[in-house]
C-alpha cells in the first residue's frame, strides 16, 4: 500500500478521489486507500481494490481501526482516525 494523504486545504472532489484511488489500484496492481485529513484528526476518503483481493471492505471492518467502511467489498468509502493509519498499515 502506498502512502499518500491529501491535507484538507488542497482537497480534491470525493468523486475525484475515487477515480485516483482507482487508477493508482490499477496502475500498482495493489489495493489503495486515498484519504483526506481533517482538523479534527479524521481522514476520510476512498478505497479501492484489486482483482483477487477479495473481501477488501471486510477486511478493512475487522480490523477495528477504521471509524466506518460504506460501500461494496472492491470500492468504497472510508473514515479512520490519522493516529489509526500506521497501525493500519502493519496489519493490512
Amino acid at each position: 500500500m502506498q502512502k499518500y494523504c491529501i491535507k484538507n486545504e488542497n482537497m480534491i472532489e470525493p468523486n475525484t478521489v475515487g477515480l485516483v484511488c482507482m487508477r493508482l489500484a490499477d496502475n500498482h496492481r495493489r489495493p489503495c486507500i486515498i484519504v483526506t485529513e481533517f482538523d479534527n484528526g479524521e481522514c476520510i476518503g476512498s478505497m479501492r481494490a484489486i482483482d483477487g483481493v477479495e473481501n477488501f471492505k471486510d477486511t478493512l471492518e475487522e480490523t477495528n481501526l477504521c471509524n466506518w467502511v460504506r460501500g461494496h467489498q472492491p470500492a468504497a468509502g472510508i473514515s479512520i482516525n490519522k493516529e489509526n493509519i500506521k497501525e493500519l498499515r502493519k496489519v493490512l
